[in-house]
C-alpha cells in the first residue's frame, strides 16, 4: 500500500536523564517487555509507511538494529552531528530531516509510547496526556479541542502536556516557522518553535494513554505499567530482544559477535542457524517450543544428558602443540580469569578477603584457599566441542520434537579457543543449573546477611531442579569423570560470575563459591 505521508522518529539524543544505563546504548534500544523501546514505537505505525530516523548518539548500533530487527520496513537515516550541548535538541535534530520530509508526516520522539494508534496526518494534530507538573514539558492552553497557546517547559495551570507525538499536515509552514525561530528553551531548540505556525491555522488536540521513557524514573514506571521487569544494568554491553519471529542479540564488543558467528558454524545442528549478523548484532528465527526449565522432569533431564553425550561431548585427540595450547587455555580460564574478576568484585563491593564464617562454617581467606588448588589437575581438561552455558533457560525443547533439543546463548570462546573447550567446564556450568534456579534468583528469592565475619546465605531451589542433582552426579561418575573436579570448577564459576551481577546477588555468588571451594579442598566431598 502506498502512503502519502512518512513517519519521523527523532532518536539522536544522548539520554541525559537516564543515568548511566545509556552510557553504551542509545535509549531507543533500552529493553521493554523483551523488545527495544523503538520497536514498540514502530508497532504504532503501518509497516508500509516509510520511516525517517534521525540518529546521532550511538548511531551505528541503532541503525544496525533497525535493519536487522525490522527488515520489512523502509528506513531513511538522517545523521545529526550536534546531538548534545547548547543549540542541540529535538528541533535542531528534526531540521536535519527537512529534505526527507517534504510531505505530511507523523512525528515522534524516541521516548513516547502510546496505547492508541496515531491517526494519519490528514490534519494538524498534537498528542497530549494529563500531567501534574508542566515544568518539564511543553503544555497547551486548549480551547474547543485545539491549541490556543503554547507554553514550553514552564509551570502553568494547564492540565495536559505535549507527549512528543504529532501529525504534521502543513509541513511547509511548520518548516518555515522552525527555521525562522531558533530560540533556545532549556538550552535546546524545541519543536514548539515549529508548532507555533500551526496554531495560527488549526492544531487539534488528540488525547493518548502515554508511557514515557525519557527519564530513568519514567522508564522504570513504564516497565512496571507494561509488566516488564526492569533490567539491572550491572552487566552492561549486551542485550537480547524478541522482535516478530526473530531473536536479536546485541554485544557492544564486536569481537564477541564475530566469535559467536564463527561458533554458530561450529555448533551447526545444535544451535539455531543465524539469518543475519552485523558488527554488533546477530539474529536467528525464534524456535517454537518451551525452555527446558519449564518442562524439566527426571526423564527429560536423563534424555538431555544422553543427547549432550551423543551430540556435543565427544573427546577430541589433539596434536601435542594444540594440547599444550588447550592446557594453557584451561589454566587461564580457571586460574587467571577469576583472579582478575575477584579484584573487580572487591573494588565494587568493598568487601575484604579474610576469614568468614559462612552458614556456620569457618573458611580461611580466599587467597589462601586458592593457593591450595591443584591447578595442574584443573589444567588437564578434556577437549571436546562445548557450549559454555548449559543452564536450563538456554535450552529449548522444540514443539515439533525435531530436533530433540536446541541450545541457545552459546559461549563465544574458551579462553581464546573456538573449535574445542573443556568438557569439564560444561559439566561445571550444568552443575550450577541443578543447584540454582534462575527463576528464583530473578524473583529475589535469596538472602545474604553479613555481621562482622559471620555470613548467612540462602536461596530457594525448585524441586524439579534439585531432584536432578543426584541423577547428574551419578551420570558424572558413571562416565569416569571426577565429581570433585566438577564441583571445584563449579565453585570457581560462582566466584568468576560474582562481579558481573547486581547486589546482593553478587555477594551470594561470592560467598557460595567460597563455601563450595572450602568443601572441595578441606572436606573432599
Amino acid at each position: 500500500m502506498n502512503h502519502s505521508y512518512k513517519v519521523c522518529v527523532v532518536a539522536a539524543g544522548i539520554g541525559a536523564h537516564m543515568g548511566d544505563i545509556t552510557d553504551t546504548l542509545n535509549k531507543a534500544l533500552l529493553p521493554l517487555s523483551h523488545k527495544a523501546v523503538i520497536s514498540h514505537i514502530l508497532e504504532e505505525f503501518p509497516p508500509t509507511v516509510p520511516v525517517v530516523v534521525v540518529v546521532g548518539y550511538q548511531k551505528d548500533t541503532l541503525m544496525q538494529y533497525l535493519k536487522l530487527a525490522h527488515p520489512e520496513r523502509t528506513f531513511e537515516f538522517v545523521e545529526v552531528d550536534k546531538f548534545s550541548g547548547p543549540g542541540s535538541g529535538p528541533g535542531h535534530s528534526l531540521l536535519a530531516a527537512k529534505n526527507n520530509l517534504q510531505c505530511p508526516f507523523l512525528l515522534t520522539t524516541i521516548d513516547t509510547i502510546v496505547q492508541e494508534k496515531p491517526k494519519a496526518p490528514n490534519y494538524n494534530w498534537v498528542g497530549v496526556s494529563p500531567v501534574e507538573d508542566t515544568s518539564r514539558f511543553c503544555s497547551f492552553n486548549i480551547k474547543d479541542g485545539a491549541v490556543a497557546e503554547i507554553y514550553d517547559k514552564v509551570r502553568t495551570s494547564n492540565k495536559y502536556a505535549f507527549i512528543g507525538l504529532a501529525g504534521i499536515k502543513d509541513y511547509a509552514e511548520f518548516w518555515e516557522s522552525l527555521e525562522a525561530d531558533q530560540t533556545l528553551i532549556g538550552g535546546e531548540v524545541q519543536w514548539s518553535n515549529g508548532l507555533e505556525a500551526l496554531v495560527k491555522k488549526t492544531l487539534v488536540v488528540e488525547p493518548f494513554t502515554w508511557h514515557d521513557t525519557g527519564t530513568l524514573e519514567s522508564y522504570q514506571a513504564t516497565c512496571r505499567a507494561l509488566r516488564s521487569e526492569f533490567k539491572n544494568f550491572d552487566k552492561k554491553g549486551e542485550e537480547i530482544f524478541f522482535v516478530g519471529g526473530r531473536v536479536v542479540k546485541y554485544f557492544q564488543d564486536s569481537k564477541i559477535i564475530a566469535d559467536r558467528v564463527e561458533r554458530n558454524r561450529i555448533l551447526e545442528g545444535l544451535v539455531p542457524k543465524l539469518v543475519a549478523h552485523t558488527p554488533n548484532f546477530y539474529a536467528y528465527e525464534r524456535v517454537e517450543g518451551r525452555v527446558l526449565a519449564a518442562e524439566l522432569t527426571l526423564s527429560k533431564f536423563q534424555r538431555y544428558l544422553e543427547w549432550l553425550s551423543a551430540n556435543l561431548w565427544s573427546e577430541k585427540s589433539l596434536p601435542a602443540a594444540e594440547q599444550e595450547k588447550f592446557r594453557a587455555a584451561c589454566l587461564d580460564l580457571y586460574k587467571n580469569n577469576p583472579a582478575a574478576r575477584l579484584e573487580k568484585f572487591y573494588k565494587k563491593t568493598r568487601i575484604h578477603d579474610g576469614v568468614d564464617i559462612i552458614n556456620g562454617v569457618k573458611t580461611p581467606p580466599l587467597a589462601e584457599m586458592l593457593q591450595k588448588v591443584d591447578w595442574d589437575s584443573l589444567a588437564a581438561g578434556v577437549p571436546s566441542r562445548f557450549h559454555g552455558d548449559l543452564q536450563f533457560d538456554n535450552v529449548v525443547v522444540p514443539a515439533s520434537g525435531k530436533p530433540e533439543f536446541v541450545l541457545l546463548d552459546w559461549r563465544h570462546e574458551f579462553a581464546g579457543l573456538k573449535e574445542h573447550g573443556d568438557l569439564y567446564y560444561d559439566l561445571g556450568k550444568l552443575y550450577y543449573a541443578v543447584n540454582m534456579s534462575h527463576e528464583a534468583i530473578n524473583r529475589d528469592l535469596f538472602s545474604v546477611q553479613r555481621e562482622g565475619e559471620r555470613v548467612s546465605i540462602d536461596f530457594y531451589s525448585k524441586y524439579s531442579i534439585s531432584a536432578c542433582k543426584p541423577l547428574f552426579e551419578k551420570f558424572i561418575l558413571s562416565r569416569g569423570y571426577s565429581l570433585n573436579k566438577v564441583k571445584l570448577i563449579h565453585a570457581i564459576i560462582h566466584l568468576n560470575m560474582s562481579p558481573l551481577h547486581h547486589n546482593p546477588f553478587d555477594e551470594l555468588l561470592y560467598y557460595l563459591g567460597k563455601l563450595e571451594l572450602y568443601e572441595c579442598l578441606y572436606q573432599k566431598v
